[in-house]
């Protein structure tokens, strides 16, 4: 059915139009509406300091634009990460540390998507489980910022807080409400284009074979790439040409959901998921099924092939793109939402926005989280314990991993919160160069992500997918990995406008180790289960 347009616009009613933070803590809303977290304090509100009038004239018209993603595959996201839960799914999330509307182009949305569809290959290769794609994309358009100022060209200018709040040039730092309106387009188009590139009879996929082959294809890695890593690539494509005809339309669970805003809502979203006595799930991948098996992973209630994500930071775009449909309301801005590091105190009003809404959320874990309130977290925004509702991103550092993860899983497996684990190797590694440039190492990423999951085994527990910024670009932004590129001094291709990302190559060679890593293990679990049952048949 259609949105009720009275409950669409309630919040006004509630005086969720003012952008400014006006009311004290202690005035909390004795029932939740997307209005709520005016009543609390708001961290990293670049808005708040301005007049509520222009604020408040760009949320009206946003709450008039149909949404971007749908209530449907919002619950689709749900069941699979359901799934993830129970150990039959593995998340790949991906995308720029801060997107800019500069680069809503085909070659750079396709670059990027063609990367994550090869990374998918490798780790779907490794884990025995079907791949959830999640793009970085598509609203990541606002950054968090540990200082409100900085010095560019000997005066002290507003920082940037990423395109859909300022600009990138020192004269162009004052907050424009306008931009969110543009955010909204600008990610419109860049959903519109993904859908299309990822729609069955997509020229995207085509397995072109002799002269015709390309670089850009899917099934052939870069040959920026090492020779070794492009042959086990090769191979590993080649075996599912064996297993399986290759469509002409997307593998990999790559079908777009193609219904209109309009039409996805002429039925009810699917009911949503029962808490039920899950068993824990083994700590280790199984048995690898044939290759074919893996790419049958297109799903009947929600075949999209890469859903949305971006961090909930400006409430009140968040606030304005929020629907209710059938007593349920979803940030409609996105498939996944997640709250930062700076902005998940429990008292605040990014974890109050949350707590109301279906979307599964994602909770950043830094250094300075504490395990018990990292329950609390989870017991706010997820009441009734659904398996896949909240997703725990670690990002503690390759030196901390190891001591800090285990007291956080001992806490939420003795509260029994259900949880999904990613683990983001990326904020906890950044360094910076006496120049004042951001530089993150490679060997530093990896070892966070090895350590995280050999510290979740050990804990009979499960790193359920991993959160990269990444790009399908050849750009020079972090240290190390296979190539040369990367290397301190080398500002030719330094374009991130906040922090460094993975260069195309550097992603793959991660994917690469990630699944080299995963399969020393099974290995070593199936040594372990051989001879137990050994030494059980000489009792």
């Amino acid at each position: 059915m259609l949105p009720s347009r009275s409950r669409c616009c309630s919040s006004e009613r509630h005086g969720a139009c003012r952008a400014r933070q006006a009311d004290p803590p202690e005035r909390i809303c004795t029932a939740w509406s997307p209005s709520c977290w005016q009543n609390f304090p708001a961290a990293q509100n670049p808005f708040a300091t301005l007049p509520s009038g222009p604020v408040v004239s760009i949320q009206r018209r946003l709450r008039l634009l149909p949404p971007l993603v749908s209530a449907h595959e919002i619950e689709g996201l749900l069941s699979q990460l359901k799934d993830v839960y129970e150990g039959k799914r593995f998340v790949l999330q991906g995308g720029d540390c801060a997107e800019v509307f500069a680069d809503c182009q085909p070659c750079i949305l396709a670059a990027k998507m063609r990367l994550l569809l090869q990374m998918s290959l490798i780790l779907q290769d490794a884990t025995s489980r079907k791949i959830v794609r999640i793009g970085r994309m598509a609203g990541q358009y606002g950054k968090p910022r540990s200082r409100s100022h900085e010095i560019l060209e000997g005066r002290k200018v507003l920082t940037y807080r990423g395109d859909s709040v300022n600009g990138t040039d020192p004269s162009d730092r004052d907050p424009q409400p306008e931009r969110l309106l543009q955010a909204y387009f600008q990610s419109a188009a860049t959903l519109n284009f993904v859908r299309s590139l990822l729609s069955p009879g997509s020229s995207f996929f085509r397995a072109d074979t002799g002269s015709e082959k390309t670089e850009e294809s899917v099934w052939e890695l870069s040959k920026q790439v090492g020779p070794e890593r492009r042959r086990e690539f090769q191979i590993l494509t080649n075996t599912i040409a064996e297993s399986k005809q290759r469509p002409s339309g997307p593998s990999l669970a790559m079908h777009a959901s193609h219904s209109s805003s309009a039409s996805s809502y002429t039925t009810s979203p699917p009911s949503s998921p029962k808490p039920s006595d899950l068993e824990s799930p083994s700590p280790l991948f199984s048995s690898r099924p044939p290759f074919s098996s893996l790419l049958d992973s297109a799903d009947t209630d929600c075949s999209i092939g890469c859903f949305s994500s971006h961090e909930a930071l400006l409430l009140p775009y968040e606030e304005a793109m929020t629907r209710e449909y059938d007593g349920k309301f979803y940030d409609t801005s996105a498939h996944f939402l997640w709250i930062g590091d700076r902005t998940r105190q429990l008292d605040h009003a990014h974890i109050q926005f949350c707590r109301g809404i279906r979307n599964s959320i994602g909770v950043k874990v830094g250094p300075t989280a504490q395990p018990h309130e990292i329950v609390d977290i989870c017991r706010i925004l997820n009441p009734e314990n659904i398996p896949g509702k909240v997703v725990l991103i670690t990002r503690l550092g390759a030196a901390d991993a190891s001591r800090l993860l285990p007291p956080v899983i001992e806490a939420v497996q003795t509260a029994g919160v259900r949880v999904v684990w990613l683990c983001d190797p990326m904020h906890g590694n950044t360094q910076v160069t006496p120049e004042g440039k951001k530089r993150r190492c490679f060997t530093d990423m990896l070892k966070e992500v090895l350590v995280t999951f050999d510290t979740h085994v050990q804990h009979q527990s499960q790193l359920g997918g991993v959160h990269f910024e990444l790009t399908g670009e050849h750009v020079s932004e972090c240290i190390g990995g296979c190539e040369s590129r990367g290397k301190v001094g080398d500002e030719e291709t330094y374009e991130a406008f906040c922090d460094p990302r993975l260069n195309y190559t550097q992603a793959v060679e991660m994917a690469f180790e990630i699944a080299s890593h995963i399969k020393h293990a099974d290995q070593e679990q199936g040594r372990s289960v051989t001879l137990n049952n050994w030494a059980n048949a000489l009792h």
